[in-house]
């Protein structure tokens, strides 16, 4: 049996390393998604108002996705 660190966490691990973490890549899936509307709104030369709008609404979702899979790989 290997020499595990005091602070090894299974879960963490899994969350990192774990084939078919499908929870973790469910969140990486959604934030391609959004990453996708943002990069296709982005290349629009003279956007309209509403356009903008959603550009900085998928901003704000697209950190608050990070956050949930910092925390997700955290934990």
């Amino acid at each position: 049996m290997a020499n595990l660190p005091d602070n090894f966490s299974q879960s963490a691990f899994d969350a990192r390393y774990g084939v078919g973490n499908t929870a973790l890549d469910d969140e990486y899936d959604y934030l391609r998604g959004l990453q996708d509307a943002y990069d296709a709104i982005d290349v629009l030369e003279d956007p309209n108002d509403d356009q903008l709008s959603e550009l900085l609404a998928l901003e704000d979702q697209i950190a608050d996705q990070r956050v949930t899979i910092s925390m997700m790989e955290d934990a």
